[in-house]
């Protein structure tokens, strides 16, 4: 047992290396040494040169961008050097989403087929729009991944976050690879369910309480890529009797009870977080489509609390995976939340006989030192000790935080400056 629920404030705010999501122009990329894009969900990506070719007479430009894994749902609102390309002259194009029988184009000479992998290839003329290698973008709409519709599996586009987990963790070919007979189905069946909630969209409508639209475009761990993506829909993943299984932080009942009997003579302590690690101010930073997919920003702010302390305790939480200012908000009020009112924490060791719960959990303690009565945690971590016992790490559990309230919409601040790539 191990480790299964970290601090948000404790990730990296960056993404270095990163096209999609680094800052700066979005540019494609031309190395043999980049692998090829996981996207999931929709998002806008510039992708990888896979094919270039000038022709003899130096007018025609052939050119094949990598846009990821496939197969894929769709390609939309193609650009070249950011102006749509059903505005630029002389240009013909066609889209290949990545099958694993798909056919080479007759403008590849060396006859590449590039299965499984899904691109864009360009026939530019030159002209007064095109004389150097343009940069290509595309809106993808991303993997095909198996989901369960009820009754049967069935290969489909989703970014439903539990559906886009499951299938990184299963896929051999740019997945983790682990095998079926060790991943608990039922428990990504129903975090699928409470992805698919309807919830206050903070513009006064409705729509599914969590969704995923990310893209894996650089070399990385794949644990990274995991904290990345769970961290944008509170969820974890956990190994318990042999299997891995998807759980989403929420509102839950307290499995077992642990008090003066069960807990270990000695072992137990408990603290407060200061006040300087308790932020009064969230902001979460997020992909926004309608700002031309540039980073966006949505600020939590508990002003009464910053009113009294008399300054901002700030934090900053990347989640790219996110673009939709509705689950920005009610992730910022969640992230807040959480730290400002679920601020307590405990450890003690038990008995092996008497380890009745798993990590995500919520439990019941009962302590003489703090004079606590079944006050109310949620087990953290679980390490094995070589004396038959286990020390439990826990945080305190806050029914209320788990509300589902976000931030009034705010609007993004798309630039108004010209396109830097068009000619004058």
């Amino acid at each position: 047992m191990g480790a299964a629920l970290g601090s948000i404030f404790d990730r990296r705010r960056a993404q270095p290396g990163s096209p999609t999501y680094e800052f700066g122009e979005l540019m494609n990329t031309r190395s043999q040494a980049m692998p090829v894009p996981i996207v999931y969900g929709r998002v806008r990506v510039a992708g990888n040169i896979i094919y270039h070719r000038v022709s003899d007479d130096q007018k025609t430009l052939y050119m094949a961008v990598g846009l990821g894994e496939g197969p894929i749902q769709g390609v939309s609102d193609i650009r070249v050097n950011d102006t749509p390309i059903s505005e630029i002259k002389g240009v013909e194009y066609r889209v290949y989403l990545g099958s694993g029988d798909q056919q080479a184009d007759p403008w590849v000479h060396t006859g590449e087929r590039w299965p499984y992998t899904a691109y864009v290839i360009c026939r530019f003329q030159a002209n007064e729009q095109i004389s150097t290698t343009p940069t290509i973008t595309c809106v993808v709409e991303g993997r095909k991944v198996p989901v369960w519709t009820g009754s049967q599996w069935l290969e489909q586009y989703t970014n439903n976050p539990a559906w886009v987990i499951l299938d990184f963790l299963r896929n051999t070919r740019y997945g983790v690879g682990i095998e079926d007979s060790r991943i608990d189905f039922d428990s990504f069946r129903a975090e699928a369910q409470y992805c698919d909630e309807l919830v206050d969209d903070g513009k006064g409508g409705r729509e599914p309480r969590f969704r995923l639209d990310y893209v894996i475009d650089y070399e990385r761990s794949s644990l990274d890529a995991l904290e990345d993506m769970l961290a944008t829909f509170r969820a974890f993943l956990l190994y318990s009797d042999g299997k891995l299984r998807l759980k989403v932080e929420k509102s839950e009942a307290p499995v077992y009870a642990f008090d003066m009997d069960n807990i270990v003579e000695g072992s137990f302590v408990y603290s407060k977080a200061s006040r300087k690690d308790i932020p009064n101010q969230i902001r979460v930073e997020w992909i926004d489509p309608e700002a031309d997919w540039e980073r966006s920003e949505t600020v939590y702010d508990n002003e009464i609390d910053q009113d009294r302390r008399g300054e901002v305790y700030s934090r900053t939480i990347s989640l790219f995976g996110i673009t939709r200012p509705g689950q920005a908000g009610r992730m910022a009020r969640f992230y807040h939340d959480s730290a400002f009112w679920a601020n307590t924490f405990c450890e003690f060791r038990v008995g092996i006989d008497a380890l009745h719960v798993e990590v995500g959990d919520v439990i019941q303690v009962s302590h003489d030192v703090p004079g606590w009565n079944k006050k109310l945690f949620r087990v953290l971590e679980i390490a094995e000790e070589e004396t038959d016992e286990a020390t439990l790490r826990c945080r305190e559990y806050v029914p209320a935080i788990y509300h589902d309230r976000g931030v009034p919409y705010q609007p993004g601040k798309e630039t108004t400056l010209p396109n830097p790539v068009a000619p004058p």
